[in-house]
């Protein structure tokens, strides 16, 4: 009985679950219906954000937009949760990046069969204006979120989905990475992106 009780006052206390990295979690999560709660609570609202602003492409009602992002978002949860097995550190590095790579893909499949005609990329028209980096920088800095939100919706998709994954913290190569493409694509994309929102902010600016 004694013996009983001080293993149990004795035993190491479990790791706080909100203290572990997405990584961490992952590898427990087979096992651990916490770990699995945890990183859904932590990851949903970016994936979520990551959807809608995708999905501005396409000319749904705000209600629907919402809607069909929580169903992406649904689509993303149940495919890792049937196997959280199939995250494994060995062969991805980054839980929140392999994450995206899986919501990215059901959304390009859902946009392929709504929007056939959607224009994926517009790599041939940059930005007229010759701005240097330093001031695209400062006019986009210097933007007002509503103008900004603007800009980059009316961005074509590619450079939209490359610049959203990078405000959500993701380097180049981890951008490359969720959307199976050439790293020096990426930093186009990027390139692009950043210089038709500034333009953009300057035509604002003079007028």
């Amino acid at each position: 009985m004694l013996k009983a009780v001080a293993s149990r006052l004795f035993a190491p206390l479990a790791p706080d679950v909100r203290q572990l990295s997405n990584e961490e979690l992952a590898l427990r999560a087979p096992d651990s219906a916490k770990a699995k709660e945890e990183l859904v609570t932590r990851l949903s609202d970016d994936v979520l954000y990551f959807l809608i602003a995708q999905l501005k492409s396409v000319k749904f009602d705000s209600y629907s937009q919402r809607q069909c992002a929580l169903d992406l978002l649904q689509e993303v949860w149940l495919t890792w949760l049937a196997n959280p097995a199939r995250f494994r550190v060995d062969a991805h590095s980054n839980f929140k990046a392999w994450l995206f790579s899986v919501a990215r893909n059901k959304l390009i499949d859902l946009l392929r069969k709504q929007k056939p005609e959607l224009a994926w990329e517009d790599a041939d028209s940059f930005v007229q204006m010759r701005i240097d980096d330093d001031y695209a920088q400062q006019l986009i800095d210097q933007a007002t979120s509503e103008h900004l939100a603007k800009a980059i919706q009316d961005l074509p998709y590619l450079q939209r989905e490359a610049l959203s994954l990078q405000l959500e913290g993701f380097s180049v190569q981890e951008i490359a990475d969720i959307t199976h493409t050439e790293k020096e694509s990426i930093k186009t994309r990027l390139r692009y992106a950043r210089g038709k929102i500034a333009d953009a902010m300057h035509v604002g600016e003079s007028q």
